[in-house]
């Protein structure tokens, strides 16, 4: 959700943030990924500043494409660019988009019960660089026309400050392939375009399934 330190109200937003990813394969131009059945699980735990759990889509020219669910503090404040969000200490999806210019957009959805699963989507259907976002196989909001079509797929587990969880799970991993087609996920790579985490670290079952753990990797 944000590959460069942010600035915002609130000053856990300058504490130093990390990003435990895992990629499909960097090379392959997808276009979109996805957490299908059961799909991503949301964590019942309270933030200290902000926790992410999401699935992106990396252009090798740095724009990306990002839904998933994030738990911001309450009464922390998130502002940089075109984004500003208000922490309600709640598990609430998100949409958020850095195009070519660089500038951050968002926009921030319903709130979830925890302890459920829910599966997220980002693709750009048609391969004519607009994308879609999905949540249960609902839109979330409008479609964002971008200046890409091919990207990386990765899941991101996130965590802002010292304290601050990482905790994710995705299973039900899948790529949308060059004709438009949902492809299960054959490998999972440890590491992505995040900034690496030194204590969170990924647990991979089976390729499309992935857990963010404190500990060692296991299946890297």
């Amino acid at each position: 959700m944000f590959p460069n330190n942010a600035f915002a109200d609130s000053s856990c937003f300058n504490y130093q943030h990390y990003n435990t990813n895992t990629t499909e394969d960097k090379n392959i131009q997808h276009r979109g990924t996805r957490t299908h059945a059961p799909g991503m699980f949301v964590f019942d735990e309270p933030p200290v500043c902000d926790h992410v759990s999401a699935i992106w889509s990396y252009a090798s020219d740095g724009e990306f494409v990002e839904v998933g669910w994030d738990s911001q503090a309450n009464g922390t404040t998130y502002s940089k660019d075109y984004c500003t969000w208000q922490g309600n200490g709640q598990p609430t999806v998100f949409k958020f988009w850095v195009g070519l210019n660089g500038k951050y957009n968002c926009s921030h959805f319903q709130t979830l019960a925890p302890d459920q699963w829910h599966s997220f989507a980002v693709y750009n259907q048609n391969g004519n660089g607009v994308w879609n976002f999905t949540m249960d196989g609902n839109h979330i909001g409008n479609d964002i026309p971008m200046n890409f079509v091919g990207s990386a797929s990765e899941t991101n587990g996130e965590r802002f400050g010292v304290g601050e969880t990482a905790d994710a799970a995705f299973t039900g991993l899948e790529y949308m392939d060059v004709n438009g087609a949902w492809q299960t996920w054959t490998r999972a790579d440890c590491g992505g375009n995040g900034i690496p985490d030194p204590v969170w670290n990924n647990s991979i079952a089976q390729p499309d399934a992935v857990t963010v753990l404190q500990g060692p990797a296991v299946g890297c």
